[in-house]
This record gives structure tokens, sequence and C-alpha cells, in this order.
């Protein structure tokens, strides 16, 4: 009675808490439920497979103490803001902006043929701009163009 009370003031709790009513109230709150046999065999092996996925990650397999290097390493040589040159894909030749970093991606905007699209590239399609490439990039054409 003391664990049902406890998690009853739960917000989150409460939607896997059963669906009967307890005796004595009209709605609210729902009575536990016990497990049947079906769920109960769902269940099992789940420990074992906690165990080895906890080994794997070692004590703290929440990933509150993961520095982020192996992410910090895949992003090195790129900021937000920074202008990029695609290397290989349907943009090859491109320029963009980084404009994200995420999942071991890069989300860069693209101004291409008056348009402006944003679309998630690897950091191994992609070079950092140097300076003078974008300064040669925003000054436009040196010649008249004739069509």
């Amino acid at each position: 009675e003391d664990v049902y009370e406890t998690l009853q003031e739960l917000e989150l709790a409460r939607s896997w808490m059963g669906t009967v009513n307890r005796k004595g109230h009209k709605k609210l709150p729902p009575a536990p439920l016990p497990l049947n046999e079906e769920e109960v065999k769902k269940f099992k092996g789940l420990e074992e497979a906690q165990e080895l996925f906890e080994d794997m990650f070692g004590g703290d397999y929440t990933g509150r103490a993961d520095t982020g290097a192996d992410l910090l390493a895949a992003y090195k040589g790129y900021d937000v803001g920074q202008m990029v040159k695609v290397l290989s894909g349907n943009f090859e030749g491109e320029d963009g902006t980084v404009r994200r970093l995420k999942g071991g991606q890069l989300m860069v905007r693209m101004f291409t043929y008056g348009q402006t699209f944003d679309e998630w590239m690897d950091p191994d399609t992609i070079r950092p701009m140097t300076d003078l490439e974008v300064m040669r990039g925003m000054s436009g054409p040196t010649a008249p163009i004739n069509q």
C-alpha cells in the first residue's frame, strides 16, 4: 500500500500501473495488476542481457561519464558557421555552411541555384574551406558573364 501510494504520486508512473479501479474510488486511482504468465515469459533473460550491456560499457552505462572524445575527434577542424566544400556525393563541388554537429555527422546548409537547403553529411565527404576560398566565393565573378 505504501509503495502504491508513492508510485501513484509520480506523474509518469501512472500510465503503466494498470486499469482496474480500486474499491471506494469512482475513477482514480487505478489499482496495480499482477503480470500474467505470458508477460512474465517476456521478462526472462532480460537480466542476462542487462549484465552483458553493463559489462560492455562498464559501471557508467548511462553515458554520463562519457567525455565525448570520440565525437570531438570526428568533428575536429569543424565549427558551426564554418564554410565547407563538398568533396563527394550528389553535391560534389558545392559550398556550404556547417549548421549542426550530431551523431557523427554535420548538417551543412547549401546555397545552390538560388535555393537554400540543409543536408546531413559525413565529415569525410566535406572539407573546411580556406580563408582565400571563402573570400573568392564572396566576391563574385571577376569578369562579366555572357550568356
